[in-house]
């Protein structure tokens, strides 16, 4: 399990961008949370699972309406060999 914390951004940041880098393991459960003292509920969340399979990149995307309540789900990639990972994109739209 790995914990990273980052409690200082500069003042005016709107985005920020989380990159995972994964080699011979597989990805389970992440967890991602924004602490802010104005923070308020986002209406939705959205992850974006992109993998490359026969030289195409594929995607898959789960729109979470109650980011605050547990959501489970499954990503189907299809019957394609060869799957390789490419990236897990985390987007909370604005409000």
């Amino acid at each position: 399990e790995v914990d990273r914390k980052v409690r200082d951004l500069p003042t005016g940041i709107r985005r920020v961008y989380v990159r995972y880098f994964l080699s011979g393991m597989g990805l389970d459960t992440p967890r991602l949370a924004v602490i802010s003292r104005a923070a308020d509920r986002s209406s939705s969340f959205q992850i974006t699972h992109q993998w490359i399979a026969e030289g195409r990149i594929r995607e898959h995307v789960e729109r979470i309406d109650s980011p605050w309540l547990v959501h489970t789900y499954q990503v189907d990639t299809g019957k394609e060999t060869g799957i390789r990972n490419h990236a897990i994109i985390f987007y909370c739209p604005p409000q």
